[in-house]
């Protein structure tokens, strides 16, 4: 018995010993490696982590590149401006070698994995996406891959890498975005708005009417009859808008005639809720597939597949029969360019399924949340609301007609609204690259291998064509993009950039912005907007929420009433 119990005790100790040994290891390899990563990187300004991205932000193991730490980010590059602004001060930069690049923006995080560069100055950003394009790539296995959800190799316009695969996706996808679809989308748009007004917004004011809302806020107290906003409106509205313009259907959401419709909807926001960062975290593996039946994430995906299945298949019979059907949805543009191609360049099947929920994404997601970001500035800022009012009432003359597409070129205020929110509060916030070969930019050596982000978000606050005598960084002034000489200067050099730039600029770019310009038109026509929260209060202050966009958070609260 002793002798059994001595075994026991010595196995013990080995197994003991072992798990310690390797976990010794791990930690001496794990250092080792942010050791070298930091050594190739040494002249860049930075910090060091040990993830390589954080689900939160968490100290030592990810302080920084982090999931929604973005603002921790943006304190970081503005710390590193003033240190510039004070050496160039200091030193005379005038009369230095480096004068040229003295306003280069930019930070690491070293990992174990990786380094990790940030870059959020114009001539940085131009030199990535633009001059020096061919070193990076889009890091597509790294933070696109979960994008694609019927298979790995079923990839779209966004996450296809870039080459011979990425040039097939554009070939067939850019001829999807017609001037035809474009009248579409804005007609759909304008049904949409006003369905919310006559099935909600309308009623809930004609019930406001009884009481009188009183709200003590920053700028005084409130004494108005209306509703607070529920910021899923935008949602609703913008996927009813690509529901048509997009697929041609009706999604069901203002009415109840199409049960076909409403199903492959709520398929769909199911998907877009929970897909990205299940795979995102946890991969394949069988955590994401428990996670994927508990959201039942993975019904929605197979009924959303079976719904695009058909919805393709009918689009390919109906133009073998008449090759010339003017149907001028996205889904049917995509798939008439797919059957004009030559067979080796042809979509599969799911590639085509996968550039259909990508038009979800785009279209609907990201016009969502800069609709929601604009009803914050707008209810913020009086004076610019009521002058972007006066537009879309000059537009509608005396019998309020809704915009169309060929308003759009006589809305310069509204635009110039839109384009200030764009570039204080982009849906996208960094831009992901991955440099594929060792290259300088500005006055520093990345090496390959590097994750690279420009953040637009910071280089849209902190550039100086946006800080000047006039205007601050952090002003929302619509002004100074009525400019158009300073409109293209901004676009040319990269100093805004939401749509990010160059081949792999966002291909539904017009789309998303002559929707917002079109739903923000017809919503001054009728209705007023003010603030209610009081950003004094820490807690009523309004911030980023990281998503699959970067919406304003839940705690925002915008009175609508009937304009007056």
């Amino acid at each position: 018995m002793m002798i059994l119990l001595q075994s026991s005790d010595l196995w013990l100790t080995l197994l003991t010993t072992c798990c310690l040994s390797l976990l010794l290891f791990y930690v001496l390899k794990t250092l080792v490696n942010l050791r070298r990563n930091i050594a190739k990187v040494q002249d860049i300004p930075g910090y060091w982590q040990l993830l390589s991205e954080g689900f939160i932000r968490i100290p030592i193991l990810s302080p920084y590149i982090a999931h929604g730490n973005s603002d921790v980010i943006i304190q970081l590059l503005k710390q590193e401006q003033l240190k510039q602004q004070q050496h160039n001060k200091d030193s005379n930069s005038s009369n230095s070698s480096n004068h040229h690049h003295s306003n280069q923006l930019c930070i690491r995080v070293s990992t174990p994995h990786r380094n990790n560069i940030l870059f959020a100055d114009k001539d940085s950003c131009k030199e990535v996406l633009l001059t020096k394009s061919s070193s990076f790539v889009k890091p597509v296995e790294t933070f696109y891959e979960p994008f694609n959800i019927f298979s790995k190799k079923a990839t779209s316009i966004l996450t296809a890498p870039d080459g011979p695969v990425w040039k097939n996706h554009h070939v067939v996808v850019s001829p999807s975005f017609t001037t035809n679809n474009l009248r579409l989308m804005c007609q759909a748009a304008i049904r949409a708005t006003d369905a919310l007004f006559h099935t909600k917004w309308e009623k809930l004011l004609k019930s406001s009417q009884e009481s009188m809302i009183h709200h003590q806020t920053s700028l005084g107290e409130i004494k108005k009859d209306g509703f607070v906003l529920d910021l899923e409106d935008y949602s609703d509205v913008t996927l009813a808008v690509i529901g048509e313009a997009g697929f041609g259907i009706d999604f069901g959401i203002f009415s109840e005639t199409s049960n076909d419709g409403k199903k492959f909807r709520e398929a769909l926001t199911n998907v877009i809720k929970h897909d990205y960062y299940q795979r995102f975290f946890f991969g394949e593996g069988l955590v994401r597939k428990m996670l994927a039946r508990y959201t039942k994430t993975d019904q929605a995906l197979e009924l959303m597949s079976e719904h695009l299945n058909r919805y393709i298949s009918q689009r390919q019979e109906e133009f073998k029969k008449d090759p010339e059907k003017p149907l001028n949805d996205l889904l049917s543009q995509l798939v008439k360019a797919n059957m004009e191609e030559e067979s080796n360049h042809k979509l599969t099947l799911d590639e085509l399924k996968s550039n259909a929920y990508i038009f979800v994404i785009a279209g609907h997601e990201t016009t969502s949340t800069t609709l929601q970001w604009l009803m914050y500035e707008l209810s913020k800022n009086q004076k610019t609301q009521q002058k972007a009012r006066e537009e879309a009432l000059r537009i509608g003359g005396p019998e309020l007609r809704a915009p169309n597409f060929d308003d759009y070129a006589s809305m310069d205020y509204i635009h110039a609204t839109m384009m200030e929110s764009l570039r204080l509060h982009p849906p996208v916030v960094s831009i992901v690259k991955e440099c594929c070969k060792t290259t300088t930019i500005g006055k520093y050596k990345i090496p390959k291998g590097s994750t690279i982000y420009l953040d637009a978000k910071a280089c849209q606050t902190l550039s100086a064509d946006f800080n000047n005598d006039t205007y601050k960084g952090t002003d929302f002034a619509p002004e100074r993009f009525l400019d158009k000489d300073f409109k293209q200067k901004v676009i040319s050099s990269v100093s805004w950039f939401p749509f990010s730039g160059g081949n792999r600029k966002c291909i539904g770019y017009s789309f998303s912005q002559i929707e917002t310009c079109m739903i923000l038109c017809r919503l001054l026509q009728f209705y007023e907007f003010t603030l209610l929260n009081d950003e004094s209060k820490k807690e009523d202050k309004i911030v980023d929420v990281p998503g699959v966009t970067a919406r304003p958070s839940s705690n925002l609260r915008v009175l609508v009433t009937r304009r007056r």
